[in-house]
């Protein structure tokens, strides 16, 4: 019986590790300037749809997550644009309310004058969506690092990628010891940074009149693709 569900747990173990490399796969087809990217704009817009949900907003465990986190700048705008008013209104006024009580309750304080600060204010707090976006992302790397080493087919295709934005570059390196895959990443990491430079900079030569009568190649995006190289896809 024993052996049965050792048996069982293990196959779960490979669909559920199956199923999350799916998307990995994905991503590194798209030849995009950054896989990881792509990932974690599909997380995010997954845990949005979540939050607007009808049977998550009125979850106990997000409601008590609101006491702890609030909402970055980026993150409040992209909610607003899923055009969900309604659920986003009552988030918001969750957290209206909180605020509210919290500085009702400044009126009751005996000490008017304290050294240390008593509460977290909402601005400084987390952001829920930037920390549940993280805690998906670290499976993710730790995914892609084990991918690399135990299949070939994608090894050979982590080196011919386009590489990763900074962020994720420096995620990826951190997120192992493994002198290989560190290897192989600072090399495609490497040879891609330097290719768009120098994209970038043939493009920015284009502008003296001396070399109007050169083709543009592939620079005219150079722009947009270093900025995602420096600060990752928005």
């Amino acid at each position: 019986m024993k052996e049965v569900m050792n048996s069982i747990l293990n196959e779960v173990f490979i669909i559920k590790e199956k199923i999350q490399e799916i998307p990995i796969w994905d991503a590194f087809n798209e030849d995009k300037e950054c896989p990881v990217c792509v990932l974690k704009k599909q997380v995010e817009e997954k845990i949005m749809t979540r939050i607007l949900g009808n049977d998550f907003f009125i979850d106990n465990r997000f409601t008590d997550d609101l006491k702890v986190f609030g909402f970055c700048d980026v993150h409040l705008d992209k909610l607003l644009k899923k055009q969900d008013r309604l659920t986003f209104g009552i988030i918001l006024n969750r957290l209206m309310e909180q605020e509210i009580a919290q500085i009702e309750s400044l009126k009751n304080k005996k000490k008017i004058f304290k050294k240390k600060k008593e509460v977290e204010y909402l601005h400084e707090k987390e952001c829920y969506l930037c920390n549940k976006i993280d805690e998906f992302m670290d499976l993710y790397y730790d995914s892609i690092i084990t991918l690399y080493k135990k299949k070939d087919e994608f090894k050979e295709k982590f080196v011919n990628s386009k590489g990763f934005c900074l962020e994720h570059f420096w995620k990826l390196y951190d997120s192992t010891n493994s002198k290989a895959f560190r290897n192989d990443l600072i090399d495609v990491q490497l040879k891609n940074m330097k290719s768009t430079k120098e994209d970038l900079v043939y493009y920015l030569d284009k502008f003296d009149h001396k070399n109007d009568h050169l083709p543009w190649k592939n620079t005219r995006d150079s722009i947009e693709r270093t900025i995602i190289k420096l600060n990752g896809e928005v």
